[in-house]
């Protein structure tokens, strides 16, 4: 009897050893079959992030050589104005360099932003996903000796088989729900494409642009110190006061704004030898034209409506040059100061009220400028 019951044991035994050992294959032949296709979106993703850094890079390295090509320009037309001269050059270097640093910072920010998007996007879309199929695919190799863990061999087969089965089910299932999210993902990427293409336009534009401020802050600045230079060089000559005319339109706003930024002010004329000399300095300009001639000067009522006073002092005008009937407040508009020359229409370098958010060259005065 004893022999029988030991008979029984070994067969059934055998037959439950039979019967994991079938369902460990199934599970091992699962996790083989997916993991070459996990590896294939792997690469298909990798591929398609490789290709959209390649673009990032070559997108980086033609703003590089734009904003070179506007330094190496900038800097010719620095080398080549008429006042430049070699006294000049240590200056203008240093401020030059630090122009130019200032660009370069913005592409290496530039390349930092496009760093944090793809790192946020490494983060965020498909790698989860497929980090989680990746581990779940490993489990099936174990599978039968973790649910043997939570059973007793001896227990009933059909419940080991029955959970062996769900379990075998649930990989299955898992994989063929998993293909349509990471093909999705993958194709996601066309939305980081959107993002990156839209950053690196804004950053192309903002880079360019206010480099392009930045040289022609160096432009200006180049000019400062060659008028200085060249003031300092007419101070022999006993020349206590000097006009100058920049070679731009502004407003009168930003033309008070520049003539702060030379050392200077947007000029008083509180003379008639004031008047005289600043308009013989325009008549020696480019910017004298013998038909219209307009250009800005320091006076206001923006503070009070009728009482002209000068920006730079704060004192009230004294000495005018008004042609008849001026000023005028034309429009309730017409508060800031400028000295026109039109002929035809009988101005003769006199005074009118105007808007003053209308474009016209404008003339700066030096005063710490004084005779030997």
């Amino acid at each position: 009897m004893l022999k029988l019951v030991a008979l029984l044991l070994t067969v059934s035994g055998l037959i439950q050893a039979s019967v994991l050992e079938d369902f460990q294959q199934q599970f091992a032949d699962h996790s083989q079959l997916v993991q070459p296709e996990i590896h294939a979106v792997i690469n298909e993703n990798h591929h398609a992030r490789l290709e959209l850094i390649r673009w990032i890079l070559a997108e980086i390295g033609n703003l590089t050589l734009d904003m070179r090509t506007l330094t190496d320009d900038t800097w010719t037309t620095i080398e080549n104005h008429e006042l430049f001269h070699e006294g000049c050059r240590a200056q203008i270097t240093s401020f030059f360099g630090a122009y130019v640093s200032i660009g370069e910072w913005d592409i290496q920010y530039c390349a930092r932003d496009m760093d944090d998007l793809l790192r946020e996007d490494a983060a965020s879309r498909f790698t989860p996903s497929v980090g989680f199929i990746n581990r779940e695919n490993t489990r099936p190799t174990f599978q039968t000796v973790q649910t043997l863990g939570r059973h007793r061999f001896t227990e009933s087969l059909d419940e080991v088989s029955f959970e062996l089965q769900d379990e075998l089910d649930y990989f299955h299932n898992l994989w063929e729900g998993y293909q349509p999210i990471l093909r999705e993902e993958i194709e996601d990427i066309a939305a980081l494409e959107e993002v990156v293409r839209g950053e690196m336009a804004w950053w192309y534009d903002y880079a360019i642009e206010w480099h392009k401020v930045f040289m022609g802050s160096a432009i200006m600045k180049m000019q400062k110190v060659v008028v200085l230079v060249m003031l300092i060089a007419a101070s022999s000559a006993h020349i206590e006061q000097k006009y100058y005319m920049p070679n731009f339109m502004a407003n009168w706003f930003k033309a008070v704004e520049y003539c702060n930024y030379l050392g200077a002010r947007l000029a008083i004329v509180a003379s008639y030898e004031n008047q005289t000399e600043l308009t013989e300095m325009v008549q020696q300009t480019d910017k004298y034209n013998s038909i219209s001639t307009e250009f800005w000067i320091g006076a206001s009522d923006l503070a009070d409506e009728g009482h002209f006073i000068w920006h730079a002092t704060g004192t009230r005008m004294q000495y005018s040059n008004w042609k008849i009937l001026q000023p005028d407040n034309g429009g309730n508009v017409e508060h800031c100061v400028e000295v026109r020359y039109i002929p035809s229409e009988r101005w003769d370098w006199q005074w009118n009220d105007l808007d003053c958010k209308k474009m016209r060259y404008f003339a700066c005065e030096y005063t710490d400028v004084v005779s030997d």
